[in-house]
């Protein structure tokens, strides 16, 4: 298939980073991104960046056009969602979360609502799109929550839970059972309203299994087209700047 391409959409929030490097001059230089951020009306706190792709996914979108080719093959993204994304912890009227508690629920959410809006927009010309969720690995950043003598306590309570709960996939390999299982379907043939989830056996098997989207069509449209207008006030911000 032409066109694939896989997008893990990070949280709505701004998150730390290091302090930008001075610049020749000896003033601290601004990271694009916070310049952009700022230009667009969405100012972050002081030393943070804005995790501007997410709110701009539909400009994401359409910079990736290039690697989705063009032609009669259909183009697909698929989006990294989560099972912890909940209609509860999320408000067109506060699309960024600056208000809530749960951000990375509201952002995947976020994603969902845009996946289905996508769909109706984009079906027509090829292009389709999709959500998955890789469920509960032990990657890197899981591993930072903890020290380490307390993970060695943990894991054999974590393996055993995989008998009980299929959502503990554990490691990268098989979270990417339906990512992998998705690029083998024929696009036109999946359910737009449908969350593609890995899933791991006690014993280690992995297999996709799938969960109906608890979200409005309409919710969706409203946010789609929210970015869009987000997205042009941006654009129009640094021209502008530049």
């Amino acid at each position: 298939m032409r066109g694939l391409v896989a997008v893990q959409a990070p949280p709505l929030v701004s998150r730390e980073v290091p302090p930008p490097r001075p610049s020749p001059g000896g003033r601290p230089a601004a990271p694009r991104a916070t310049l952009q951020w700022f230009q667009s009306g969405y100012p972050c706190p002081p030393g943070d960046v804005g995790a501007v792709s997410a709110p701009l996914l539909p400009a994401q979108v359409r910079e990736l056009e290039p690697l989705l080719g063009a032609g009669d093959s259909p183009r697909r993204l698929i989006w990294t969602s989560s099972r912890s994304a909940r209609r509860a912890n999320f408000r067109l009227e506060d699309v960024q979360h600056r208000e809530g508690r749960e951000p990375y629920s509201s952002s995947k959410y976020a994603v969902d609502l845009l996946s289905v809006a996508l769909n109706r927009h984009g079906n027509g010309q090829g292009l389709f799109s999709s959500v998955v969720c890789p469920g509960t690995m032990l990657t890197n950043l899981t591993y930072g929550i903890l020290p380490p003598f307390v993970w060695t306590l943990l894991m054999p309570f974590i393996w055993l839970m995989r008998f009980f709960a299929n959502a503990f996939t554990l490691t990268p390999h098989n979270g990417a059972e339906a990512l992998v299982w998705l690029f083998h379907q024929k696009p036109e043939s999946l359910n737009p309203l449908t969350k593609y989830l890995s899933a791991t056996t006690g014993l280690g098997s992995n297999y996709v299994t799938t969960e109906k989207m608890d979200l409005d069509e309409n919710t969706a449209e409203q946010l789609y087209r929210h970015l869009l207008e987000l997205e042009r006030h941006v654009r129009a911000t640094v021209r502008s700047a530049d």
